[in-house]
């Protein structure tokens, strides 16, 4: 029985193995005939799909390449090219060519007008903004900056001719009498006395106007000196008024209100009289009748000295008040009168901020001006 078992076993196996052999060689042609081209097929189209995509990639990088170039040089003509603008421009405003300042930076080439066209600027640095990078935007504004210095070396470069054709006309005013009078007075044709009154006169005013002149150049310097001592108020306002008294019309009243308490304040006492001198004297040769008042009081209890200068004359011109602290702010006022050099409320104002005060003007509504200086009581240490 075993024997048997053992030997249909055996004949079980042998039937299996054979046709284990028949499927492993049915699957060798399967894979041959069948799966094999069609893997073959799908590694040939993988290859063929690579070389497509080094293609692409290679034209990508090229395109990149050309993009970059194209996009340098663009960069190149909103940055190079106005930084080369702005170099020449220096270049001219260093040879004396204060014209040549006011440049624009994306505008090809085009000079603007400078900074009146505020509008334009401002709408041409937006449209830097939004097509530029941050770069052309600092450009634009070292541009303006650029501008306005220019704008400023011109003004600047104007107010020193002005002061100059000023200045050499009030110098020449004065010397011409002084050397006709001389002239007279030695031929005999003029007694000495009047001779020496009218030179004396014409060289104090020869004076007042290098005093002027030297104070300017003090300012602009930042070395404007006031040497401070306690000084008595009301001193001071008798000593600026007693100056000017003397040059009063007949028809002009003039009224001194001294504080009811006199106080000592901190402050250089002959500066301050120079201010006070100047406005009483401008005021005088504008009030052909009338009434000139200063006043002098103490607005509250707090640290400040107020002093008021009121006239009855013509006023102020109301294209001059805007900027009437500035140096050669001079206009007619009437028929005849002139302001002068119009260096007197320029240094005035000085003198006051020195103090640490403040000093301004208005028209009265009733005729005539009114100027208020204010000053502290203390100075800050």
């Amino acid at each position: 029985k075993l024997t048997q078992d053992i030997v249909e076993l055996e004949d079980t196996e042998q039937n299996q193995l054979v046709e284990f052999t028949r499927v492993e060689n049915g699957l060798h042609e399967l894979l041959d005939n069948k799966i094999k081209p069609i893997i073959l097929h799908k590694i040939q189209a993988l290859e063929n799909s690579a070389d497509g995509m080094v293609t692409i990639a290679l034209a990508s990088i090229v395109i990149a390449i050309l993009l970059a170039i194209i996009l340098g040089i663009i960069i190149s003509s909103y940055i190079v090219k106005p930084i080369k603008r702005l170099r020449q421009a220096v270049s001219e405003v260093e040879a004396g060519n204060l014209d040549a300042g006011v440049i624009g930076i994306n505008d090809g080439g085009r000079k603007e007008g400078g900074y009146g066209n505020s509008a334009s600027s401002r709408s041409n640095k937006n449209s830097v903004s939004s097509r530029s990078s941050l770069a052309s935007e600092e450009l634009t504004d070292l541009s303006h900056s650029f501008n306005s210095m220019t704008e400023k070396l011109k003004a600047n470069d104007r107010m020193q001719r002005e002061f100059l054709g000023i200045a050499s006309h009030e110098l020449r005013s004065p010397i011409q009498p002084i050397l006709s009078y001389a002239d007279l007075a030695i031929k005999g044709d003029l007694p000495y006395e009047q001779a020496i009154e009218t030179i004396f006169a014409q060289a104090l005013r020869l004076q007042n106007l290098a005093n002027d002149i030297l104070d300017v150049a003090r300012i602009e310097a930042g070395q404007l000196s006031c040497v401070m001592r306690r000084v008595s108020v009301n001193r001071v306002i008798k000593d600026a008024v007693a100056s000017i008294r003397e040059n009063l019309r007949k028809d002009v009243d003039l009224e001194v209100q001294l504080l009811e308490h006199d106080r000592e304040v901190e402050l250089d006492a002959d500066r301050i009289v120079q201010v006070l001198t100047n406005i009483l004297g401008n005021a005088a040769k504008f009030t052909k009748e009338g009434k000139l008042k200063i006043e002098t009081f103490r607005p509250s209890e707090d640290a400040l000295i107020e002093i008021r200068i009121t006239d009855t004359g013509g006023g102020i011109p109301e294209q001059i008040l805007p900027r009437l602290f500035e140096k050669f702010a001079t206009k007619d006022v009437g028929a005849s009168a002139k302001h002068g050099t119009g260096l007197g409320l320029y240094i005035s104002k000085a003198i006051i901020n020195a103090h640490n005060g403040k000093i301004s003007a208005f028209n009265n509504s009733e005729g005539g001006a009114t100027f208020v200086i204010s000053l502290p009581v203390e100075q800050e240490r």
